[in-house]
C-alpha cells in the first residue's frame, strides 16, 4: 500500500519536524510494519510530502497517527494511491507503462 502525505508546519519547525518523521521509522520496539519511503521540504500550500510504504491500510493508519502527534504541524492531507502509472524510456502509445 502506497500512501502521500502531504502537511502544511510551522515555518520556523520544518527541520525539526523533518526529523521528527525520520525518527519514527527507526521505532523498533513497536515493530511496525511500514516504511517511511520518502520525506521531502517542498515549496507550495504544503512545506513536507511524506511517502509511506506499508503492508495494509491498518499499518499506514499507525504511522500517519504517529505523525499527526508531532507538534508544529497546522494541517495534513493523507493520500492513498489506488493506482500506479509508471514512466518508461519504452515505446509506448503513451510513453507511460499501467498497472492494473
Amino acid at each position: 500500500m502506497l500512501t502521500f502525505i502531504l502537511m502544511s508546519v510551522e515555518q520556523k519547525r520544518i527541520k525539526e519536524i523533518i526529523q521528527k518523521i525520520k525518527e519514527i521509522d527507526k521505532d523498533e520496539e513497536e515493530k511496525i510494519r511500514q516504511k517511511i519511503n520518502k520525506v521531502h521540504e517542498v515549496y507550495g500550500e504544503y512545506d513536507i510530502l511524506v511517502k509511506i510504504k506499508s503492508i495494509n491500510e491498518k499499518d499506514a493508519n499507525q504511522i500517519i497517527q504517529k505523525i499527526k502527534s508531532i507538534q508544529g504541524i497546522n494541517y495534513i492531507r493523507t493520500y492513498i494511491v489506488i493506482h500506479k502509472t509508471h514512466h518508461t524510456d519504452k515505446t509506448s502509445k503513451d510513453g507511460f507503462i499501467y498497472h492494473q
